[in-house]
Parts: C-alpha cells; sequence; structure tokens
C-alpha cells in the first residue's frame, strides 16, 4: 500500500534471490492468486498443468460466484483494475523495485516531490561502491558521494518536496547492503514521517534491524 490510512493498491511478487523487482498481479488475494497460477501453468509439465489449471478454475468460480451472491462487491481478477490504473497516473517515479512511488503531489505549483539528478545507473554505481568497497577510505569515498544526495534530499524537505528522499531510501534499500543501511533509515523515517506515514518509519526501522539477505527469510527457526 502507499499510505497506512489507505487499502492495499494490490498484491505482488517478487524473487528475493533473482532481484528487488515487484510485480504487481491483481488488487485482491483472489486476483494475485489466478495469476500466479496462470504463470506456474506456462512453467510447468503437461501432468502438472492439468492440477493447476483445475485449481486455477476453482478460483475463477469462487471469484464469480461472490460477486454474484453479494459476498464481494467487487473480486476482480483482472490483472489491472481501473483503481491499479488510477495509480499509474499517480506515481510520480518508478523507483528501482519497479512498481513506483506515490506520493502526495501538487501538480499545479509542482510541489511534493522533485527528481534525484542522478540517472538510475549513475545511483546504482554509487550504492555499488559502497557496498562492494575493498577498503574503509573506498567506503568513505563512496559515501561521502552518498551524503552530497542526501544534502539535496535536506534541501528538498525544506522546500516542501519530501518524495525525493523516500525514492532515495526506496533505492538504496532495493539496491541492499549493510553499509547502506544508517543512510536508509535516516531518508525513510525522516521522510515517512513528512508525508504523515509513521507507520512505515517504524516498520523500516524493524526490518533493518533484522534485515536478511536472501531469499530463507524465515525470522522463527531460530527458535524453533
Amino acid at each position: 500500500r502507499d499510505s497506512p490510512s489507505e487499502a492495499p493498491v494490490f498484491v505482488a511478487f517478487n524473487e528475493a534471490n533473482v532481484g528487488p523487482k515487484i510485480t504487481p498481479l491483481a488488487d485482491n488475494l483472489f486476483g494475485a492468486v489466478y495469476h500466479m497460477l496462470a504463470k506456474l501453468i506456462d512453467d510447468s509439465n503437461p501432468f502438472q498443468r492439468s492440477k493447476l489449471a483445475a485449481l486455477q478454475e476453482k478460483v475463477k468460480l469462487h471469484a464469480n460466484r461472490s460477486i454474484i451472491n453479494g459476498d464481494a462487491k467487487n473480486l476482480s481478477l483482472d490483472a489491472k483494475t481501473p483503481s491499479m490504473k488510477l495509480r499509474d497516473r499517480q506515481k510520480v517515479s518508478t523507483t528501482f523495485h519497479g512498481a513506483g512511488l506515490v506520493v502526495p503531489y501538487d501538480k499545479k505549483n509542482d510541489v511534493g516531490y522533485r527528481e534525484i539528478p542522478e540517472s538510475n545507473a549513475s545511483l546504482k554505481k554509487i550504492f555499488k561502491n559502497i557496498v562492494e568497497a575493498d577498503t574503509e577510505q573506498a567506503k568513505i569515498k563512496g559515501l561521502d558521494v552518498l551524503h552530497e544526495l542526501i544534502t539535496n534530499v535536506q534541501f528538498a524537505n525544506d522546500e516542501g518536496d519530501p518524495g525525493m528522499g523516500i525514492e532515495l531510501g526506496l533505492d538504496a534499500f532495493a539496491y541492499g547492503g549493510e553499509s547502506l543501511h544508517n543512510s536508509i533509515r535516516h531518508l525513510l523515517t525522516v521522510g515517512y514521517e513528512l508525508v504523515n506515514r509513521d507507520e512505515f518509519s517504524a516498520i523500516i526501522s524493524a526490518h533493518l534491524d533484522r534485515r536478511v539477505k536472501g531469499p530463507d527469510v524465515d525470522m522463527f527457526k531460530k527458535y524453533l
């Protein structure tokens, strides 16, 4: 969701072992399962395909019956619903994860967001120089470049454009690397507080304290 005070805009798919890309599937769980099954069907062998197709049909029947019976006003199985299309028009940037960023933005007066003065390729190079630095001196040199951007963010925040800092924080978060954690925490907690999304500040702080690299993200194993 874009704001903790609003309903989720879509259910999405991500492969943590591949990268940060977020792929929207539908605007509800049944639609997401329906389209996820479609992806599995395309990649499955003929023996699995028939079982997956049967399950997909059951999901479709349940959704249709729920709408007919009045149990759900709009349990759409569409991959792109009107609300998702509306969000596409409200996005101010695409971000590294691809799902885009929506923040309060006054288009007429151009207030709420300004672009990061670096291309995506340049940003990734900046993050790489920090995360993959061979020496402490090299890491400090890389952080100096990032801190220049953070100074620009502070100016943007002061002038009513908190979207820039949120975008930079999300991009650093998507790139990953413990060396970026302090910058991510600062950018996102300040940015979210400025757009009244304090709950997201608490979430990102808790996540960074326990962030795990790779697809094995089960935090409960150590307690079993």
